[in-house]
């Protein structure tokens, strides 16, 4: 996730967490075996007219598998992950007022866009595989690893939210946050068996043996 993150640097990175979900009391243990990096698909058109491109129908999704998400082919369209907007003039041109498209605060330097059909394709190889996705990973260039309002407002219930600070091109924290049942964020820990962390270190394809608990 790091060299993900510091790869695309000064553009948020993201991409998705493949594991196991168990519960275990009032907890939920989510075991990682894959990170599957995912290109940025930000652009000012996913934006729309209107602030509805931020939702996800959660209609359609089964609260009963939320771990899952349940994403079926009828309602991939409005499963994507990541833009948060208010609603923006018809003739937006894609750039903010008296700011460079770099500096725009919908830019890919602060805003990432999950392809809803990635999101499928990597949901359908999981479950082939016995898996599921159990989160969503992106960082925040030259900002700090906590949620924003608009990761708070697109976020699913159960999954671990891992969030990259970049400094000046460099991954200097990394934090997991899961939702509590006020929809408000809450740290997560992140355990690394000594296995995973040279697998971190090396920025191998090995499975990872991180656990979010």
């Amino acid at each position: 996730m790091s060299a993900h993150a510091e790869r695309v640097y000064p553009e948020e990175c993201c991409g998705l967490i493949v594991g196991e979900l168990s519960r275990q009391a009032d907890n939920s243990l989510k075991s990682v075996v894959e990170l599957v990096p995912l290109a940025n698909q930000w652009t000012p058109e996913v934006m729309g007219n209107d602030a509805s491109i931020a939702s996800i129908d959660t209609q359609n999704i089964d609260k009963q598998n939320i771990g899952e998400q349940n994403i079926g082919e009828q309602n991939t369209e409005n499963a994507s992950l990541g833009p948060c907007a208010p609603q923006l003039p018809t003739d937006f041109s894609g750039q903010w007022p008296n700011k460079s498209p770099d500096q725009s605060p919908y830019s890919k330097q602060r805003r990432y866009y999950i392809d809803p059909q990635d999101m499928l394709r990597v949901q359908k190889r999981s479950r082939q595989q016995g898996l599921q996705i159990i989160g969503i990973y992106h960082s925040h260039p030259d900002q700090v690893a906590e949620p924003s309002e608009c990761d708070r407002l697109l976020a699913w219930p159960t999954y671990a939210y891992v969030i990259v600070s970049v400094q000046a091109g460099k991954a200097v924290d990394v934090k997991n946050w899961t939702l509590d049942s006020e929809h408000q964020f809450q740290p997560e820990a992140i355990k690394i068996s000594p296995c995973a962390a040279q697998s971190l270190n090396a920025d191998s394809n090995a499975d990872f043996s991180l656990k979010f608990v």
